[in-house]
């Protein structure tokens, strides 16, 4: 969602109607976990909140180019440390302000910075990335067949893999992964992990 507002809109009444709709979808996603009225409303509210935020930060950059590596650092810290931090005290209140325990806010607030510093690192910088010209020079329609042998191969592996809870046998993905990048380049890398995401979290808990 982030990586749409700077690439496509051009004013703050485009990235108002977009944040509504996300906020409105945050409002349906929480609703369905079990969470209550509270703490769905609280926590869609910190994370469009956080998303705003960004926007501010980073004002209407659309494209990842950076003059020093400074420049670079300080912009990996304005959007990709301090709105996740701000996001995971605030999801910390909302958890108490809920009626949770102290150590479930600790941990609520703690997987909330940590996941949305990970999305920055690896997804914004593909979305960033990706365009609809590199799309076209990728000639999907002519290469469908082996579009699709890189999917199956991804999706084969990784719910082959997870499954047996054997960590070094995880890192099996990634040739398959690798596979996928090395024919489809940034998109490709952006699909295997979105496919071997998809899969892990499909996976119930291990108790």
């Amino acid at each position: 969602a982030l990586c749409l507002m700077l690439r496509y809109t051009s004013n703050w009444q485009q990235r108002a109607i977009m944040l509504t709709g996300i906020f409105i979808a945050d409002m349906f996603s929480n609703g369905l976990g079990g969470s209550g009225f509270a703490m769905t409303l609280g926590y869609s509210l910190v994370n469009t909140l956080e998303l705003l935020l960004c926007l501010f930060l980073v004002g209407f950059r659309r494209a990842l180019r950076f003059k020093s590596a400074r420049a670079m650092l300080l912009f990996g810290f304005k959007i990709g440390i301090l709105p996740p931090l701000l996001g995971g005290l605030a999801a910390m209140l909302v958890t108490l302000a809920g009626g949770g325990a102290i150590p479930d806010a600790f941990a609520g607030g703690r997987n909330w910075f940590f996941a949305d510093v990970l999305g920055f690192c690896i997804v914004f910088p593909i979305g960033m990335t990706i365009s609809w010209r590199q799309i076209d020079k990728l000639r999907l329609p002519q290469r469908l067949p082996l579009a699709l042998f890189t999917i199956v191969l991804v999706v084969t592996v990784t719910a082959l893999v997870f499954p047996l809870r054997n960590y070094p046998l995880q890192f099996l993905v990634l040739p398959a992964a690798l596979v996928m990048t090395s024919q489809f380049r940034v998109l490709g890398a952006g699909t295997a992990m979105i496919i071997i995401a998809a899969i892990v979290l499909a996976e119930p808990v291990p108790k």
